[in-house]
């Protein structure tokens, strides 16, 4: 094409006029040989999707096509980190538990407003955002483990909720408590006896993690954990980031879409940023525990040895675990004892003693009387007999 003095120029800003967010944009002219120029445009961005023109478009052979609203709706989420940039539904947030957790770290705040900001969940002129919202005190999420009657979700037994606090805080309970299910049988299929765990809590422990970390929270819906008879799932909502393919999926290459929660977690020692939690649970259970829709991700964790309350003949033989043992014989002697008071007897951390009572009282077997301050707990002895 002739080159005329103007005409890097009107290239240059054509790009910019019409594209949109603006790419960094480098125009030359080469002369690859005598008598022959052409002009070099190389431009550059990572604040993907591009516009054209007001338009969103996609190669297709030898044309270009609009691309799908739910497509372009997958790239805006995979892109950019829509927790931070979502104003918090209330800005009345305090960070009690962020902090005491960071401290024993050993980590050492001085200003909280300072922290915000370092950490994400504070917008540039103060205000909090989604982030802040779940590592609030003030968190409104409800993570729960729903335990079914069966392997189907025809019948749900109970179902334990934890709330009322930070997101990390929660996560934390039903992670321990799940831990308090995990029974230990005994195979004497060889010479050797073995103990076996029902299933493996690392694996358990990673795909609970990533699921609360790379949750879609804009859709309003929590993570999940639901316990049948023969196998545990762990659901979060949404799907795999937008240009992550399954096989880098599996291969653990980390493309997390909510940063900032990430980084919190990080710093907290809860997560990793190595992606190394998919191979974990793939080398243990195989690519087929992962269920992939663009809903949701599943992960089906199988039991490897049968549950004490499994299905018998349509009875269930609900058998205590010796820590629930423990802290119902505790707590029938000393009514009047604290959570905090039953860890240091028993020795049982204190988010593991509060996910065991919480799971004692949903299945009848404890309950609160009077106020959290002042009340008692009430062992039922009949459920015991």
């Amino acid at each position: 094409m002739d080159v005329g003095t103007d005409t890097l120029r009107s290239i240059s800003q054509d790009i910019a006029n019409s594209i949109e967010p603006e790419p960094i944009s480098k125009l030359e002219v080469l002369e690859p040989r005598p008598g022959v120029r052409c002009i070099s445009v190389f431009v550059e961005g990572n604040d993907r999707p591009y516009s054209k023109s007001g338009m969103y478009l996609i190669r297709s052979g030898e044309e270009n096509k609009v691309i799908p609203r739910i497509e372009l709706r997958k790239m805006f989420q995979s892109c950019t980190d829509l927790l931070k940039e979502t104003p918090s539904s209330n800005q009345e947030l305090t960070f009690g538990e962020l902090t005491d957790m960071m401290r024993m770290k050993g980590l050492h705040i001085v200003d909280e407003s300072k922290l915000a900001k370092d950490l994400g969940f504070a917008c540039s002129d103060g205000s909090f955002n989604m982030v802040g919202l779940l590592v609030s005190d003030q968190n409104p999420f409800t993570l729960s483990v729903s335990v079914f009657r069966d392997g189907t979700r025809n019948e749900l037994k109970y179902s334990s909720d934890f709330s009322g606090h930070s997101i990390m805080r929660e996560l934390l309970s039903v992670q321990d408590y799940v831990n308090s299910i995990n029974e230990t049988a005994v195979d004497m299929s060889s010479f050797i006896r073995q103990d076996v765990k029902l299933f493996d809590m690392d694996s358990f422990r990673e795909a609970w993690v990533n699921a609360v970390v790379h949750n879609t929270w804009s859709l309003g819906i929590p993570p999940a954990v639901q316990i049948f008879e023969d196998r545990l799932e762990v659901i979060s909502y949404g799907s795999i980031p937008y240009g992550q393919t399954e096989e880098k999926f599996f291969q653990g290459v980390s493309m997390p879409v909510n940063e900032a929660l990430m980084q919190i977690f990080r710093s907290l020692g809860l997560s990793e940023h190595t992606g190394h939690g998919i191979p974990i649970i793939t080398d243990r259970y195989g690519r087929e525990a992962f269920g992939l829709t663009g809903a949701n991700v599943r992960v089906t964790i199988a039991y490897d040895a049968r549950r004490s309350s499994s299905l018998r003949n349509d009875e269930v033989a609900e058998i205590l675990s010796k820590n629930e043992k423990l802290i119902l014989s505790l707590l029938m002697s000393e009514p009047t004892f604290t959570l905090e008071r039953v860890s240091q007897i028993t020795g049982i951390g204190v988010s593991n003693t509060r996910g065991i009572v919480s799971g004692l009282k949903m299945r009848g077997y404890l309950a609160r009387s009077g106020s959290r301050k002042k009340g008692t707990w009430v062992v039922n002895e009949e459920k015991l007999s």
